[in-house]
């Protein structure tokens, strides 16, 4: 039998978060996205689940070498994301193609200029105001 690492123990810690977010006491393996599992789904109201979605992936993982590499790694993760939730960070979903606009707080934003160009854009459709993302070469993190 394999040697548990701290890789191990980042899994195991991931499916404990995702026990505690979903008042729920089994995840099926690393099943974090299918319907019955995935907190976006069973929490459609709550955008902060998208965050949590986030998170999972780099924990909750099939093979361990797309897992973080130890406790002190799933912190940082976990830091960062708590920081962005109370900031109002937001991501685009990835069957969504709007997010709410923080200028005006009544339109959405979309998305005028996809990835893979040089620049990004979004637009606000209510008060028209631009994001710009300059040189943007790799997908955005915000971008599941």
């Amino acid at each position: 039998m394999d040697e548990a690492t701290p890789a191990f123990d980042v899994f195991t810690l991931g499916k404990v978060l995702w026990a505690m977010i979903a008042g729920k006491q089994f995840l099926r393996l690393w099943c974090y996205e299918s319907p019955e599992f995935n907190l976006e789904l069973i929490f459609s109201k709550d955008p902060t689940m998208r965050w949590a979605n986030r998170l999972f992936k780099t924990c909750i993982v099939e093979h361990e070498n797309s897992c973080l590499k130890n406790a002190n790694e799933l912190l940082a993760i976990i830091d960062e994301t708590t920081h962005a939730i109370e900031r109002g960070g937001q991501l685009f979903g990835k069957n969504e193609d709007r997010i709410e606009c923080r200028m005006c707080g009544i339109g959405y934003c979309t998305v005028r200029i996809p990835f893979g160009h040089e620049d990004m854009k979004l637009y606000c459709n209510n008060c028209g105001y631009e994001y710009s993302f300059r040189g943007v070469k790799e997908k955005p993190a915000w971008i599941l």
